[in-house]
């Protein structure tokens, strides 16, 4: 099947998904597959890989293929705040049919990726995805590619539209420790879509402005609720610390 990234980076599916599973940290508010376990084995691979890149702070998502096959190599994608906007644009992504397989970029080459513009969680938390609102098409054949366990690149009209990340809860990381396999929580993927409105850019005015004195409360009020869940709770122990750790920085 051939796609594109942008109107003038063509791939095609050829190239085999990757093995390795998604992690999403909330402290660094991105989402990232790839054999890489910590900054500097990401900043080594720039030299043998060829894609998209965040270069010097331009705050670009990452698609990275290999050199010079151009099989996939990694990806690594800002998470946005949530917005109304992705809602409207996202909410219809999960009846959207799967392909299982990955991209292949001939030849391999640099190009630039802005990162997307906002993200949505459905209403269990059973799902995040984040939109480009590039302008691109938004009719025609919708297809998610099942590039890594659990998350696929959306396609609509054949170009680059987001990306889904399902039972986002299972792979709750605080930076870029190796990812362990948990099984799916509803309960903590509830309380993961409860905190993330907590990450956005208005929680800042309600602290700074001291709009909202009940904020705290709010927050505390959620630690508790998933430090209940208890250690041996999958990934709850991460976001409970995410939570302690935004306390602890406005408080």
């Amino acid at each position: 099947m051939e796609l594109q990234l942008t109107d003038r980076v063509p791939v095609d599916t050829s190239a085999p998904p990757l093995p390795h599973p998604p992690r999403l940290s909330l402290n660094g508010g991105f989402l990232m597959t790839g054999g890489y376990a910590k900054p500097s084995e990401r900043e080594q691979a720039y030299a043998v890989t060829r894609g998209s890149q965040d270069w010097l702070w331009t705050g670009d998502d990452e698609i990275r293929f290999q050199h010079p096959s151009g099989d996939l190599h990694s990806l690594f994608l800002h998470v946005p705040p949530l917005t109304d906007t992705a809602a409207g644009v996202c909410a219809s992504w999960p009846e959207t049919r799967i392909i299982t397989g990955g991209l292949r970029l001939s030849p391999a080459r640099n190009f630039e990726l802005p990162a997307t513009q906002g993200c949505w969680s459905s209403p269990d938390g059973g799902a995040l995805a984040a939109h480009y609102g590039s302008g691109g098409p938004a009719r025609g054949e919708r297809v998610r590619l099942r590039i890594a366990p659990c998350l696929d690149l959306v396609f609509v009209g054949g170009l680059l539209s987001g990306w889904l990340l399902e039972r986002p809860e299972r792979f709750l990381v605080t930076d870029w420790e190796p990812h362990d396999e948990s099984p799916p929580d509803p309960v903590l993927a509830g309380l993961l879509r409860a905190f993330l409105p907590y990450l956005a850019e208005p929680l800042i005015d309600r602290i700074t402005d001291d709009a909202d004195p009940g904020l705290l409360a709010e927050l505390r009020a959620l630690e508790t609720r998933t430090q209940a869940l208890g250690s041996s709770a999958g990934r709850a122990p991460v976001l409970a610390a995410a939570i302690r750790k935004l306390i602890e920085d406005w408080y």
